[in-house]
Formats: C-alpha cells, sequence, structure tokens
C-alpha cells in the first residue's frame, strides 16, 4: 500500500500494477495476475487475509476455552487431544461443552476474556464457539496427525508467540556470532513479536498476556556476548 499523510490523517491507496517494477509485473502475470486483473488477484488478496485473521482469533478463543483454569472449575482439555477425539468421532464432548456454557456465564472481569467474549454474537454463542471448535479441531488435526505440508500457509494467522519460539533466532545470533565473533548488534527490530495471548498448548492464564520476544532477544543478545 501506498500512504499520504497530512497533518491529522492518512490515506492508503492501493498500488497500481504500472507502479510495480518489472520484475515484480512479470512475475504476476506469470501466476495470471496481469494489468487487467491486477485488482482482482489483490481485493481476493486482502479477503484471504482477512478470513485467516478471524479464524486465527477463533483459534485462540477456542485454545482459551478449553485450556482456561480461570473461569470454571471444569479439568482443562488439551486441544491436540481433542482434535483426535472430534476427529474420530465428529462430535463434540460434554466436557467441551461444559466449557462452553461456562465460559459465555463467566464475567468478563480480566484482559483475555474481555477480549474473547467480544468475539462471540450476541444471539446463541454456543453454537457459535461449536462451530468454530469443529473448524479448528479440524484444523489443528491436520497440523498434529495429518502431515499437512502446506498447513502454515493457510492456516489462521497466529499471534501468539512462547519462549521456545525464539530458539531459532539464538540459533541464527550463534551463528553470525561463530562466523564473526567481532560483530556488535547494537539495535534489533522485531516486527511482529507476538503476544502470550491463548497459545495453542500450555497456556497459563494466572497473568495478563505479555511477548515473551524482547526479553528472550536482549537475552541471547547479553548470552552470546
Amino acid at each position: 500500500m501506498r500512504t499520504a499523510s497530512g497533518p491529522s490523517i492518512v490515506l492508503l491507496t492501493a498500488v497500481l500494477f504500472t507502479e510495480l517494477p518489472p520484475a515484480a509485473q512479470h512475475l504476476l502475470e506469470r501466476m495470471g495476475a496481469g494489468a487487467a486483473n491486477f485488482s482482482v488477484y489483490i481485493n481476493g488478496e486482502v479477503a484471504k487475509t482477512e478470513a485467516r485473521e478471524r479464524d486465527g482469533e477463533n483459534d485462540h478463543l477456542i485454545f482459551y476455552v478449553l485450556q482456561s483454569r480461570q473461569f470454571t472449575r471444569a479439568a482443562p482439555i488439551e486441544p491436540a487431544i481433542s482434535a483426535r477425539e472430534f476427529s474420530a468421532s465428529r462430535k463434540i464432548p460434554a466436557a467441551v461443552l461444559r466449557r462452553f456454557r461456562d465460559f459465555v456465564r463467566a464475567p468478563a472481569n480480566d484482559e483475555r476474556r474481555r477480549y474473547l467474549h467480544a468475539l462471540l454474537p450476541a444471539a446463541d454463542p454456543i453454537a457459535y464457539l461449536s462451530t468454530e471448535y469443529a473448524r479448528t479441531m479440524q484444523s489443528l488435526h491436520a497440523k498434529e496427525f495429518g502431515h499437512a505440508p502446506g498447513y502454515y500457509q493457510s492456516r489462521g494467522h497466529s499471534t501468539d508467540t512462547s519462549v521456545a519460539a525464539n530458539y531459532a533466532v539464538w540459533t541464527a545470533l550463534s551463528v553470525l556470532h561463530a562466523m564473526d565473533p567481532k560483530l556488535k548488534l547494537e539495535r534489533v527490530l522485531i516486527v511482529g513479536p507476538g503476544l502470550d495471548f491463548a497459545p495453542r498448548t500450555s497456556l497459563d492464564d494466572r497473568f495478563p498476556p505479555q511477548s515473551y520476544q524482547p526479553y528472550a532477544i536482549a537475552d541471547a543478545l547479553i548470552g552470546l556476548g
């Protein structure tokens, strides 16, 4: 997108095909998205992105409802195990339905619940949770048990993170340090660090949502010298 900023407003206008460099134009033409249908292609990509963002948020909604210990006394449910059970029976287990009811009745009195409750429709929230549970469990089953090679290219966008996710960054930094021990990194840009909001597994919602990655990267930089 191109931006044109004024004193108090920011205007976004769509990029035109003719504004792209020749190499990009050639690549898009090979993909079937030339000048004649470039706007259709862009609109389609925007729609797919919006759908993936919506699915990703609902994934977090379901992962939270299954695992949280804050709004119910029911035992937490591991999402991957629930995905396997649902794939075998195509029925929503009674324990899951109990958690749906408890979540809908629970007051939205913390940061996670206020946000997640806002995703629910006013009419028949249990039906909404049931539909999103089925979609999320099918997607998770494909990831954990279906060996789906294109899973990360089509699943809902994830806004989550964890300390373990920073291992790849630490490895890359350690390789750079080994290649050039004199290398000094004074500034590090973290793009989209994620938030520990309602991860797929090992949810601990005793504390407000937080991002681990800035601290994990700082620890890696200091530890590697």
